[in-house]
């Protein structure tokens, strides 16, 4: 009987801690909360959740360069990036926070990367964040990342088109992308 009450007691302190404590999901409004949330959402293929972290005028510019202006836009952009495999692992190193601005280096890896025998590029990606809600995101592949590409290229493997793009259309693409957020 003891040890009935005594469990019930727990459950009841249990539940009360639970009801009392702030919603664990829930996603905090500062820049890098909001970024981590979008990346999370996207890995998972929740192309809703992430796109609702979006303001609606948003701008995403990806890593080759191409530039999705609105809500609509990036939607597809995500949904493409769900079919393709896109995974990021935030390194989360040393983000690099200064007030709305969020930049980090990210590991990606695709169904295209998978094929040309690459595993995971390196990315940069520089958001902006007001009121919770990503205003722009610019994505570049670092130079490390654009050898990766080019030694892949040079193989049998790279060779292989995927979704209509070669890897070398892919890397100059992506090298004039890096070129341009850097100034290089």
């Amino acid at each position: 009987m003891k040890a009935s009450r005594a469990f019930a007691r727990a459950t009841t302190l249990s539940l009360v801690w639970l009801v009392a404590m702030p919603d664990a999901t829930a996603q905090g409004t500062d820049p890098l909360s909001v970024v981590k949330a979008v990346f999370a959402a996207q890995n998972a293929g929740n192309v809703s959740a992430a796109l609702a972290l979006f303001a609606d005028d948003a701008v995403l510019v990806n890593t080759r360069g191409a530039k999705f202006t609105g809500k609509e836009s990036i939607r597809k952009f995500f949904q493409a990036n769900v079919d393709h495999k896109v995974q990021a692992e935030v390194q989360n190193l040393s983000p690099e926070v200064k007030r709305e601005t969020v930049t980090l280096t990210d590991k990606y890896t695709t169904d295209f990367f998978e094929r040309w025998g690459i595993g995971y590029v390196e990315f940069k990606t520089d958001v902006v964040v007001r009121e919770g809600k990503i205003r722009s995101q610019i994505n570049y592949i670092t130079f490390d990342g654009l050898l990766k590409i080019k030694r892949a290229c040079d193989t049998p493997r790279g060779r292989a088109l995927v979704a209509g793009t070669s890897c070398d259309d892919f890397l100059r693409r992506a090298k004039a992308q890096t070129e341009s957020v850097l100034g290089a």
